[in-house]
């Protein structure tokens, strides 16, 4: 219980410390005052025949951070607009910019454990990247702010959804609806971790400099044709649709080591050691297309009955089965609605005897899963000091014949309520 032993637990730089009274708060080192700020301007009309809503909104968030910030840029704009009374038309359109800052996701974790001891900046300011004099070991959790280009990971992204639409209703009974949208998302990422910061200190490397860029797009395009028409007790419904969807999706990344200059972040790959940089790139696409048709009819809302049938496509399927045929057909006697059964009125609210079949279809299967071969591996061979790249099985076993999977459920029951 004696005090006089306590340098034993602590290294002679730590032990040093605390005789010259050299005790930090790290976490309060590390961490500010959080803030935010959001502001939004909004136009809008409603006019004749003509309807538009348009808004600007800036939001931006400073974390508990350092460097940890994000800035975002909105803007929204709808019009409607009434042609005539057969044709309407519109659009909406959403865009959003990204600037985000972000830090080591370790940074609290180490200014949490860091031993409390040390100094913490330089006679000149400056952040003194081994606190503990002496100690090489024990890297400053500030280390990241020694400089402006120590430590950066920056994400800019941008992000657009679009759609437009026309309505055309010749007749009363004819409407066609179509429905045309956009959804393009654009970003890049550029990390940079320098000499003596947090993530790159002690590795066999000075600094490690990378940037990856996305640009996925997705389209669409579906139509609606309407019939509906009543001939006295009889009502008949007639639908068509088509739909088509198509995604496309690449992406590029680079990273090398010991960059010339902290100066070039991520900006200048190419002044990485040659031997040390990673290239790759991927690009997925896929499809689907589909038609369908539904008929609808009933006679005094008392008999029930519909068909329905559909024609689907996908990419992602193997060639000569990427199209199938899913049919259905349902039927419905709405009992309770029946003279016979005037009597049980006051009990009985609703009884319906109901009886359906059909086949429904899934093509959720990776894109390129029918195809097989090899894939360049992450790892690499060398001959006499001269790398080569490295192939391998893909993890996707290929199936010429692989198509949808069908299913085919009836269904027979009856709905009741009482009271």
């Amino acid at each position: 219980s004696s005090t006089a032993d306590d340098y034993k637990i602590f290294s002679a730089e730590e032990w040093k410390a605390i005789q010259n009274n050299q005790w930090v708060d790290w976490r309060n080192l590390v961490t500010v005052q959080g803030k935010e700020q959001s502001h939004n301007v909004t136009l809008s009309s409603n006019k004749g025949k003509v309807k538009t809503y348009f808004s600007l909104g800036y939001y931006n968030e400073q974390g508990i951070f350092k460097n940890d910030a994000l800035s975002k840029y909105t803007f929204r704009g709808n019009v409607d607009y009434d042609v005539a009374k057969w044709l309407q038309v519109g659009m909406n359109s959403q865009l959003t910019y990204y600037d985000q800052d972000k830090v080591s996701s370790s940074m609290l974790t180490q200014a949490m454990t860091y031993v409390p001891l040390g100094t913490p900046y330089n006679e000149d300011g400056s952040i003194n990247l081994f606190p503990v004099s002496g100690d090489v070991s024990k890297l400053s959790p500030l280390a990241n702010y020694a400089s402006a280009n120590k430590a950066v990971n920056n994400t800019l992204s941008f992000k657009s959804f679009s759609t437009g639409y026309v309505v055309i209703q010749p007749m009363k009974e004819l409407k066609l609806r179509s429905n045309v949208s956009a959804t393009i998302n654009a970003s890049r990422n550029g990390t940079f971790n320098g000499q003596y910061s947090t993530d790159q200190y002690g590795g066999s490397y000075t600094n490690m400099a990378g940037a990856t860029n996305q640009l996925n797009r997705y389209f669409s395009w579906d139509n609606i044709l309407t019939y509906t028409k009543s001939f006295g007790n009889h009502n008949l419904e007639a639908t068509a649709v088509s739909s088509w969807t198509k995604s496309m999706n690449e992406s590029y990344y680079g990273s090398g080591y010991n960059q010339l200059l902290d100066s070039y972040l991520y900006y200048s790959l190419q002044a990485t050691d040659a031997s040390s940089r990673l290239l790759s790139s991927s690009y997925v696409q896929q499809q689907q297309l589909g038609f369908a048709g539904r008929i609808s009819y009933n006679y005094l809302g008392r008999y029930l009955f519909t068909a329905t049938g559909r024609w689907d496509g996908s990419s992602m399927l193997a060639q000569g089965h990427k199209w199938d045929f899913f049919p259905s057909v349902s039927g419905a006697w709405r009992i309770s609605d029946e003279p016979f059964m005037k009597g049980a009125s006051k009990w009985l609210s609703n009884l319906k005897l109901r009886l359906s079949y059909g086949t429904t279809g899934n093509s959720g299967v990776p894109p390129y899963a029918t195809q097989g071969g090899a894939v360049i591996a992450n790892t690499k061979m060398g001959f006499n000091d001269t790398p080569a790249t490295t192939y391998q099985y893909s993890y996707l076993v290929g199936n010429a014949g692989l198509g949808w999977e069908k299913s085919t459920t009836s269904n027979l029951g009856v709905d009741f309520s009482v009271f």
